[in-house]
């Protein structure tokens, strides 16, 4: 399990190295070493705040940028809408 740790590491991917920790956390529970099994724990929840974290700040721009690019098609109707009235 050290090593599915290390490649997670390696390969820069938070979801695998959190499940992995989780993973280590159910071993070490297990075996009774409670302090190891919640550092493991401790380590895969705060991976998986931030992975939370992070989805949910891109949530936010992209509602940002759909209510930008509202507001700008609004703008290009009210004008065509005026340059058409005063034909």
């Amino acid at each position: 399990m050290k090593d599915a740790e290390f490649l997670a590491i390696q390969s820069n991917d938070n979801v695998d190295l959190g499940i992995t920790h989780l993973f280590l956390s159910n071993v070490y529970e297990q075996g009774f070493n409670g302090t190891v099994s919640k550092h493991y724990a401790d380590k895969a929840l705060a991976i998986f705040r931030e992975l939370l974290k992070l989805e949910h700040e891109n949530d936010i721009l992209k509602i940002k940028t759909m209510q930008d690019n509202l507001f700008k098609s609004n703008i290009v109707l009210n004008v065509l809408g005026k340059n058409k009235n005063r034909k």
